[in-house]
C-alpha cells in the first residue's frame, strides 16, 4: 500500500498538471505548495533538505519584489551542481512565489525565461512542470520510500527478537546485542556497511548502516543507537539514547535517526512528548529532523496471557 501523504501529493500534482495554464499559475499551484508545507511528512522531508543549502535559502530571502525573481534565476543557477540542490532551488522558488503574492504569467516565465524557446502556452506550463515541480515529486517520493524501507526493516527486526530471539537477547548486554545481533540483521537486510561502534565527532555510533558502493557520500544510510531499559534510571537512559541519536544525525545531516530500546524491565514503556508517528512507530522532532523510537519487549511477562502489564509514561526533552 501506497503512503497516504505521497499519494495525495501525486494526486494533487496530477490536478496541476492537467490544468489549463490561467488555473496553473493562478490557482492550482499554490494548492500544490500550501500541501508541501502543511502535510506534516512531507515538510519535514523538505524542511530538512533546506538544511543542507543554507545559502541558497538565504538568497532567496534578499529578494523583496517581483522583478527580482529573474535577477534570482540568473544569480543562482548558475552555480547548481546537483540533484537535490535542484530541488531545494526549485522548492524555494515556489515558495517565494507565494511569500511575494506573484500570480500570472510571471510564475512560469522567470523560471523558464533562460533556458526555453517555446513560445505556446501549454508548452511553457509543461516545461515549467517538468523542470520544477517533477523533480520535487521524484526527490519526495524516494524520501519517503527510504524512510518506510528503515522502518519496515526495524519492524522485522522487532519481530525477530520478540518472538525468535527473545530468550538469547534477554540474557546479553547491549554491546552484545548492538555489536554483534543488531549489526548482524542489518546486513543480512542489505546493508553491505554495517559499521558498528562508527567513529565521529560526537562520539562513537553503535550501528551506521550503509547500502551503497561509495561509503564517503553516505547513502541510504540509517543511524540507528540502542538502548537497555531494565527498570532502573530509565529515563536518564532515554534521554541518553534520544540525545546520542539527535547529535550523530545532526552532525551527518540526516532527516532521521533511531532508537532502538530493548526493554528487559515489566513496564510498558511510552514517551509522553512525541509528536506523530509513522507507520506506527512513534518519533520526536529535532530542528526538522526524526528521531524514531523502536521498543523491542524482551521480558517473559509480556507473553504470558494472564499478566496484567503497568504502562510506565517517561518525559524527555
Amino acid at each position: 500500500m501506497e503512503n497516504q501523504s505521497l499519494t495525495k501529493l501525486k494526486s494533487i500534482a496530477h490536478f496541476l498538471k492537467i490544468s489549463n495554464r490561467i488555473h496553473f499559475q493562478n490557482f492550482n499551484l499554490f494548492l500544490f505548495i500550501n500541501f508541501l508545507n502543511t502535510n506534516s511528512e512531507i515538510s519535514i522531508i523538505l524542511n530538512s533538505l533546506m538544511l543542507k543549502f543554507p545559502k541558497l535559502k538565504e538568497s532567496f530571502q534578499k529578494y523583496k519584489g517581483s522583478k527580482h525573481v529573474i535577477e534570482l534565476d540568473n544569480d543562482l543557477r548558475k552555480g547548481i551542481t546537483e540533484f537535490e540542490e535542484w530541488v531545494a532551488y526549485c522548492f524555494l522558488y515556489i515558495n517565494r512565489l507565494t511569500e511575494l503574492k506573484i500570480r500570472g504569467n510571471l510564475v512560469v516565465d522567470n523560471f523558464i525565461s533562460n533556458c526555453s524557446d517555446v513560445k505556446q502556452d501549454n508548452e511553457k506550463k509543461l516545461q515549467f512542470y517538468n523542470d520544477c515541480i517533477e523533480p520535487i515529486l521524484i526527490y519526495v517520493e524516494l524520501q519517503i520510500k527510504h524512510s518506510l524501507n528503515s522502518i519496515n526493516i526495524l519492524r522485522r527486526y522487532k519481530i525477530l527478537c520478540e518472538w525468535y530471539d527473545r530468550q538469547n537477547l534477554i540474557k546479553k548486554d547491549e554491546l552484545n546485542i548492538t555489536k554483534n545481533h543488531l549489526s548482524k540483521y542489518l546486513f543480512d537486510q542489505g546493508f553491505t556497511y554495517s559499521l558498528a561502534e562508527v567513529n565521529v565527532g560526537s562520539g562513537r555510533i553503535d550501528n551506521l548502516g550503509i547500502n551503497a558502493e561509495q561509503l564517503s557520500n553516505l547513502p541510504e544510510a540509517i543511524v540507528i543507537e540502542g538502548k537497555i531499559l531494565d527498570g532502573k534510571n530509565d529515563k536518564s537512559k532515554l534521554q541518553n539514547v534520544k540525545d546520542q541519536v539527535e547529535k550523530r544525525i545532526n552532525e551527518l545531516n540526516f532527516k532521521e535517526g533511531f532508537c532502538v530500546v530493548y526493554n528487559k524491565s515489566e513496564n510498558i514503556i511510552s514517551i509522553k512528548n512525541l509528536v506523530d508517528n509513522l507507520q506506527g512507530f512513534p518519533f520526536l522532532l529535532s530542528n526538522n529532523r526524526r528521531i524514531f523510537f523502536v521498543f523491542i519487549n524482551l521480558n517473559e511477562i509480556f507473553y504470558e496471557s494472564k499478566s496484567t502489564l503497568k504502562n510506565k509514561l517517561i518525559e524527555i526533552k
